[in-house]
């Protein structure tokens, strides 16, 4: 729980295939959120859809779009440091431009209902 009795899922541990997944709540607002900013990055789209298929997708999957979208190292990342790069890459297409990964200490916030 978090100060406003809201619970805070990013560190929930989604059942996958092989190993736990972030939870497909979070990768559906991502999606949503970068579909609305028009990206025309094709391993955007790509993994856009895979989200929004309804099913969960996969940590490898999550972690390698991650990796090539950002040109950062593929390694099993913690669920808050791949909320962070989910995070960052919404700001980079909100904002239109390529920004360095910039992941600030304190987590930001993507308000799921």
């Amino acid at each position: 729980m978090t100060e406003f009795n809201t619970v805070n899922i990013i560190n929930v541990e989604y059942a996958g295939i092989k190993k736990s997944t972030i939870n497909p709540r979070i990768l559906n607002y991502f999606a949503n959120t970068i579909m609305k900013s028009n990206t025309e990055n094709m391993l955007d789209r790509i993994f856009i859809f895979e989200c929004l298929k309804g099913r969960v997708v996969e940590r490898e999957a999550v972690l390698y779009y991650i990796s090539n979208r950002l040109g950062i190292e593929y390694k099993d990342y913690l669920n808050l440091q791949i909320y962070n790069y989910l995070t960052s890459i919404v700001r980079e297409c909100e904002g239109g431009k390529k920004r360095t990964v910039d992941i600030p200490n304190k987590p930001m916030r993507i308000i799921v209902d």
